[in-house]
């Protein structure tokens, strides 16, 4: 037969289990009767005939036993048997059991979410082809305080044409227009213009249709798209019809000619702060070697030959690089800088996910280590039990399969839990995650994670249970029920894991305290603007609606003029570069005559383009002079106290001349701002500088208006741009309230995660403590009995039961609190006016854990008020 018949009639034998045995019964019963039959024939009574047919069969369960094994399959009867009885033996058990599983839920189910999240953002491979080999290129200008900027059209093909090492070197520019689809309302929206090259380069062709063609990238070139695939999906419903379509950019008529696969996503500059994807891709049409050398506008993508290494290219680079600043930058220190796709895209978010992914490994270790105090305590409390097992027979095999068995079912019932909080737990991550968090749709609880999630609590719970297991079959039985108090294990083992417990604690719960400290630091500390009560309404005016400055300069005094009368408008303005919005413009320019400081050097600056009122709306105070005039002719400008400070230390600005870099057009200062934190509360940046708008009318505007209740503002604010120019969209209606929220939606979550941390690893290293004391408070009742007995106060027993936990807590808290100093770089850059050592948190943690300690030690140790010695005495 062969082994898959073996394994058939096997399976098929268990299938048929009752009847078998009744069969097996019918048989032995007819061999007893034949046999006590043949006896009383020959004379022998009926009652010993029927002893001598047992004796002579045999012993009636041994023969089943055997038939059985013959049968085969035994070994599974025997772990369904062991199963039977280790949910009973847990059942009777109902508090180690519930802590058990919620411990390996907690555990397992948290460390597969975050890894599900880090896994996502870091180490899942982007949708290209051979993606470690593409190089987003920056211009290095040191000198003017921007490390990275973006690349000149000239450099641009400098590169194209000297760079060797590189097979391609594409261009992007992201951009937004007022889009209308056939059926469709316009709608602003953010696109990404590029060149001919940029789908080769990544190695991602369209979908459907086709990419872009080489001659498409001249200029005078018919304008086409390809679309996202969710813009696909939403403006177009998914029709495959849609190729050769059109769609309408200002007024310009663009043809669809392709749709990207689902999985393409191109972050066009970083991973936080900046737009995540484009609803379509559009071709530059652009001259580059025609473009302004001092125009620092497009995104270079490139990708290293075959067979170059990142290393050669990087040099040959360089090479360029030291050309270009003798020959355009006057030897000014300029670079090109190139970094991987990937490693841009999650610079910024990695220090914080790397910080939570070790919290995910010191959270299995309290864990595991809370697994072993557990099981340790439990066999301690059951050493009678085995020693009586084994005196009636059951061998160490049997032992060892019921503890496998009861860890089985643990592990069983909390991986089951433990999916069900990583999904539950990535929900509710990705929620509460930001919006721009790079590579967010890809996030998803990890299998695998689950898996060795599992196998590691498994491994935990099977080391932990067969030492002692083992210990007591090795034993004499007899040695161990006349001891009166058996301890298996020893105290040792529980003690060292439970210091390992607090110490883990504290380094999560310190790190968690000082990333709150941190953002509560941040909270308070001032912007230079308002922070509440302002509404904030983008417009980006139509080219062909309004063609000339001098109509736009006339829409935003109309719209700021009316939007100021509606009621509950305290003051209202308009501005190019709103705070936290990611949109500032970074130029060059100097002062004259030259200031001792930068002797008539140019530097660069934020520039804001405002209108009068925006500062009162915003919340900018004035520092010196006053606010912008109304009027087109008024040739003035504010700068603010950062400038100020730098270049007119110990004088005045107000009346000083300014100059933009490249123009000879005298502005005179007026006055001097607050410094206004435009990208980041954490953050310092460049000084700026406030040009009127009416001189220099930008048709991308924000109105900014202030009121005691921002939000009730929507619906007039609509209604007020509606009635001036129907046709004009209106995006990104909000408050400064939520955007400031949003700018600390990061720290939230990484705060968030690691508190969650930190409250799971208290939980289980207090419930450590609990089993530790409890086990002891069991094995010393005999003696405190006596004590009792003999006179000794309640509360001397509760502190002399205390001791020892205490002394645990305390060695566990000086090891814990000399990690957080080993390891207080690692979290240094996510702080904001908060050392890694600060004293207030560290005190905090300090008492935090002893007191959760002291508590989870006194429930099991104030037994000893309540117990009655005679009983105690009696009992053992």
């Amino acid at each position: 037969m062969t082994w898959l018949g073996r394994w058939y009639r096997r399976l098929r034998g268990l299938a048929s289990g009752p009847e078998r045995e009744r069969e097996m019964d019918d048989e032995i019963r007819f061999h007893l009767a034949m046999e006590r039959d043949a006896l009383i024939a020959s004379g022998m009574s009926p009652r010993e005939a029927e002893r001598r047919a047992r004796l002579a069969f045999g012993g009636v369960e041994r023969v089943k036993e055997d038939g059985r094994d013959a049968r085969g399959g035994r070994w599974i009867e025997d772990l369904a048997r062991d199963l039977r009885g280790a949910v009973r033996s847990l059942l009777g058990s109902p508090g180690y059991s519930a802590v058990m599983i919620l411990s390996l839920a907690v555990g397992v189910g948290a460390s597969a979410t975050i890894f599900g999240v880090v896994n996502g953002v870091l180490l899942k491979p982007l949708p290209y082809a051979d993606p470690s080999r593409l190089l987003l290129i920056w211009d290095g200008l040191d000198m003017v305080g921007v490390p990275e900027a973006w690349l000149t059209g000239p450099e641009i093909e400098t590169l194209r044409s000297d760079a060797s090492t590189l097979a391609g070197v594409s261009v992007f520019q992201a951009t937004r227009q007022v889009v209308t689809v056939p059926g469709g309302d316009p709608r602003q929206l953010e696109f990404t213009l590029v060149s001919s090259d940029f789908f080769d380069l990544l190695g991602t062709p369209p979908a459907l249709g086709r990419g872009f063609r080489p001659d498409e990238d001249r200029p005078g070139s018919p304008l086409v798209v390809v679309l996202s695939h969710d813009y696909w999906r939403s403006a177009f419903a998914g029709d495959s019809g849609v190729i050769g379509g059109r769609i309408e950019l200002d007024d310009s008529q663009a043809t669809v000619i392709g749709v990207l696969p689902e999985r393409f996503h191109f972050a066009t500059q970083s991973s936080l702060g900046t737009a995540s994807g484009a609803a379509f891709y559009a071709n530059l049409r652009i001259d580059l070697a025609a473009e302004h050398p001092g125009s620092h506008g497009f995104g270079g993508l490139a990708r290293v030959a075959p067979g170059v290494s990142l290393d050669r290219a990087r040099s040959e680079l360089a090479v360029i690089s030291a050309r270009l600043d003798r020959e355009v930058y006057g030897s000014r220190g300029f670079r090109f800088v190139s970094i991987g796709l990937h490693e841009r895209l999650v610079r910024e978010v990695r220090p914080a996910l790397l910080v939570v992914l070790g919290a995910i490994g010191v959270l299995l270790a309290i864990m595991s280590a809370n697994l072993a105090t557990l099981t340790l305590t439990r066999f301690s409390r059951r050493g009678r039990e085995f020693a009586v097992r084994a005196a009636i027979g059951a061998g160490r095999a049997r032992l060892v399969r019921q503890v496998l068995a009861e860890t089985l079912v643990c592990a069983a019932a909390g991986g089951l839990l433990a999916g069900g909080v990583a999904w539950l737990g990535l929900r509710a991550l990705v929620g509460a995650a930001p919006a721009d968090l790079p590579r967010l749709t890809e996030l998803g609880v990890d299998p695998v994670v689950l898996g060795v999630g599992l196998l590691l609590a498994i491994a935990v719970g099977v080391a932990t249970s067969l030492l002692p297991a083992l210990g007591t079959a090795r034993r004499s039985p007899a040695m161990v029920l006349r001891q009166a108090s058996p301890a298996i294990g020893g105290r040792r083992a529980p003690g060292a894991l439970v210091v390992g417990q607090v110490a883990l604690s504290t380094v999560l719960l310190a790190t968690a305290g000082l990333l709150l400290a941190s953002l509560a630091r941040l909270m308070r500390t001032d912007p230079g603007f308002a922070t509440h009560g302002v509404l904030l309404a983008r417009l980006d005016l139509r080219p062909s609606a309004y063609p000339d400055n001098a109509r736009v300069a006339e829409l935003y005094r109309e719209l700021t003029a009316r939007a100021a009368e509606l009621p509950g408008v305290l003051a209202a303005g308009a501005v190019s570069s709103s705070p936290l919005s990611a949109a500032t413009q970074q130029r060059g320019g100097r002062f004259r005559p030259p200031v001792a400081s930068d002797d008539g050097e140019s530097f660069l600056f934020d520039a804001v383009w405002a209108t009068p009122g925006y500062l009162e709306a915003m919340g900018i105070g004035l520092v010196e002079g006053r606010d912008l005039a109304p009027g087109p002719d008024r040739m003035e400008v504010l700068i603010d106290e950062t400038l100020a400070r730098r270049h007119f230390a110990g004088g005045s600005a107000v009346g000083r001349a300014f100059y933009f870099e490249g123009d000879t057009t005298r502005l005179e200062i007026v006055g001097v701002t607050r410094h206004a934190r435009l990208y980041d509360l954490g953050a310092d940046d460049r000084g700026q500088v406030y040009v009127p708008h009416a001189i220099m009318p930008r048709r991308t505007m924000t109105l900014v208006l202030k009121a005691d209740d921002p939000s009730a503002l929507a619906a007039s604010v609509r209604e007020l741009v509606r009635g001036v120019d129907p046709g004009q969209p209106l995006t990104d209606l909000t408050t400064i309230a939520a955007r400031v929220d949003r700018s600390l939606a990061e720290r939230r979550l990484v705060l968030s995660l690691l508190a969650g941390f930190a409250l799971a690893a208290l939980g289980l290293a207090t419930m450590g403590i609990y089993g530790v004391t409890s086990s002891a408070v069991a094995e010393r009742m005999r003696e405190m009995g006596i004590r009792s007995a003999l006179g000794a106060d309640g509360r001397r027993l509760v502190w002399t039961a205390l001791r020892r936990p205490l002394g645990l807590i305390g060695l566990g808290l000086a090891l814990g609190l000399g990690g957080v100093a080993a390891l207080s770089g690692l979290v240094r850059g996510l702080l904001y006016g908060v050392a890694p050592t600060d004293p207030a948190t560290l005190i905090g943690v300090v008492v935090l854990l002893t007191a959760a300690g002291t508590l989870a030690g006194t429930i099991p140790a104030s037994r000893l008020t309540r117990c009655d010695p005679l009983a105690v005495l009696r009992a053992d």
